[in-house]
């Protein structure tokens, strides 16, 4: 098989996105010993832009069984109520990765760890009302992924934070030209199938 350009480009980065670069996530606790902010030791703060990932780090079955909530409802197209069913028990609707599972790929031109700390939200228990189960409620901000869908599959634990620091890993790539991770994200994605980046609003 000939390697394209495009092969060329891609192919070790996307090797790259494997090496995780954060486990645990760095946090300061309150005092309470619930995470409250991240807390980068020194020099290994991702000041930079790139594409980042944030993975399961315990494998599917882990994953698996912990998981509360199976069935999570979305706004559909054109801002319709449709509940969809975004994670189940199916193995086939998740991947796994050298014994971690994707769960968010994206990008930013600018801090990678500033994008960290605006997925994970970690100054509040919880980003949206405990116990919601299957019901529609907007997501809190337009930037917290991770947090939302953590906090929908994980709608009865009492704070969410302390499980979000000991389950998930953080990689990434550093990335300078926004052409090169504009598409490198959207291979990434296509690659890896996070569950995390599903949407069904166009």
């Amino acid at each position: 098989m000939t390697m394209t350009r495009q092969d060329s480009i891609h192919s070790q980065p996307i090797l790259d996105l494997l090496n995780i670069r954060a486990h645990p996530i760095p946090v300061r606790n309150n005092k309470e010993n619930i995470p409250a902010a991240l807390d980068w030791p020194q020099n290994e703060r991702p000041d930079h832009g790139g594409v980042y990932a944030f993975w399961w780090r315990k494998g599917l079955t882990d994953l698996l069984t912990q998981i509360e909530n199976h069935t999570v409802a979305f706004h559909g197209p054109g801002g319709q109520d449709a509940e969809v069913i975004l994670l189940t028990v199916n193995e086939c609707d998740f991947n796994e990765c050298n014994g971690m599972v994707p769960l968010y790929i994206g990008k930013t031109q600018q801090s990678i760890a500033t994008r960290v700390g605006q997925h994970l939200l970690l100054k509040t228990p919880w980003s949206i009302p405990r116990n919601l189960g299957h019901g529609m409620h907007k997501r809190k901000t337009t930037a917290c992924q991770v947090r939302d869908r953590f906090d929908r599959l994980f709608h009865s634990t009492e704070d969410t934070r302390s499980l979000l620091v000991e389950n998930l890993a953080l990689s990434w790539v550093e990335i300078d030209c926004w052409k090169q991770r504009f598409f490198f994200e959207v291979y990434a994605i296509g690659h890896y199938r996070p569950l995390f980046n599903l949407d069904c609003e166009r």
